[in-house]
């Protein structure tokens, strides 16, 4: 009676480490499963994200120039009439994520179609119109820092200097 037992429990020993093993790697593969999962729709959000970003971006380098403006000639008016009417961006725009428009002019300074001059600022576009300076105040930052890591070259200082003379 007692060998059966012994050879009981080493049957059942012998059976259970195996059966542990498949269920710790059934465990694991539904966690990479998961995982893969997550992974595969964030990927696809982030690429939905992209496109639209893409196509925004597009339609905004194609508009004219002259819609930065508060006022600006029309399409098919002529342009010295004087016939000036109102920019379509000097509306707050439509989309939330869109905080409003601005020209970045050489100098550093902005213009922004939401107000007719920057002295002039109505007082329920103040808000708006500090965020876009600081915005402006930003992209005029980065813009004039050489960002760390780039080595510039002893040949093209020299072609700076030349260029400067």
């Amino acid at each position: 009676m007692k060998r059966l037992k012994i050879l009981i429990l080493i049957f059942c020993l012998a059976l259970s480490i195996p059966l542990a093993y498949f269920v710790f790697r059934t465990y694991r593969s539904l966690e990479q499963e998961e995982v893969a999962q997550l992974r595969f729709f964030a990927v696809t959000i982030f690429d939905q994200m992209e496109e639209e970003l893409a196509s925004l971006v597009i339609k905004e380098e194609g508009r004219p120039i002259d819609q930065y403006r508060y006022n600006y000639v029309a399409p098919g008016r002529a342009p010295g009439s004087g016939r000036l009417s109102r920019s379509p961006l000097s509306q707050p725009p439509k989309d939330r994520y869109i905080l409003g428009y601005l020209q970045n002019n050489p100098d550093g300074s902005f213009n922004t179609p939401l107000v007719e001059s920057n002295e002039d600022v109505p007082p329920g576009s103040h808000l708006v119109v500090d965020q876009l300076k600081e915005v402006n105040k930003t992209f005029n930052l980065k813009r004039s820092t050489v960002p760390e890591g780039v080595e510039v070259k002893p040949t093209e200082m020299v072609a700076k200097r030349e260029r400067e003379e």
